[in-house]
């Protein structure tokens, strides 16, 4: 009971890191088209999440020995496991969010798009019915007549037109390893 903190940390930084193992994984493989590049980016992510959580283990293991110039060594490395790992991850975590939220960004534009139609034929029709009334020539109010029936029609169009539901693109995730692989 004495250590139970350690085992609890232990166990926080195995499925911390396992989590960030299967983002950095998945966005290494939509990353690159050409497998043979997926594979090992796959392989520099998980190298890099490993190496995060052995080397956690690794700390404790040379601080209780004293070896200090091991403990020197696997810092640095440590950081820049970790700093790779978090920006893999939250690029990978980033391009699924824009990827889920492009449907409603798109049905919100489509919606937007809708009413300024609407507003438009409204303006149209209110200076359609103005000529109508007031028209100097009888074939002047005709013609208003007409343009404010077409008004209608096209208001009647857009009101009854539902926005639709757009489908998410699928578009490649930006890995930190895509300036280095051709």
């Amino acid at each position: 009971m004495r250590h139970l903190w350690r085992h609890i940390l232990a166990l926080i930084a195995v499925v911390t890191g396992g989590a960030l193992a299967v983002m950095n994984v998945l966005g290494s493989f939509g990353a690159f088209a050409d497998l043979r590049i997926a594979y090992g980016a796959a392989g520099v992510a998980l190298l890099a999440d490993l190496g995060i959580v052995a080397l956690m283990f690794g700390f404790q293991d040379f601080k209780q020995k004293g070896r200090w110039v091991a403990l020197m060594i696997a810092i640095p490395f440590w950081i820049v496991f970790s700093a790779y790992t978090v920006i893999h991850g939250g690029k990978w975590l980033e391009h699924a969010l824009e990827t889920a939220q492009k449907p409603v960004k798109q049905q919100h534009l489509t919606e937007t798009q809708r009413q300024d139609d609407l507003k438009a034929e409204h303006i149209r029709l209110d200076k359609a019915n103005e000529v109508a009334l007031n028209g100097k020539t009888p074939a002047f109010r005709d013609n208003a007549r007409k343009e404010a029936a077409d008004a209608r029609g096209r208001i009647a169009e857009l009101e009854n037109t539902n926005t639709f539901q757009a489908a998410a693109v699928i578009e490649p995730i930006k890995s930190p390893l895509t300036g280095y692989c051709a």
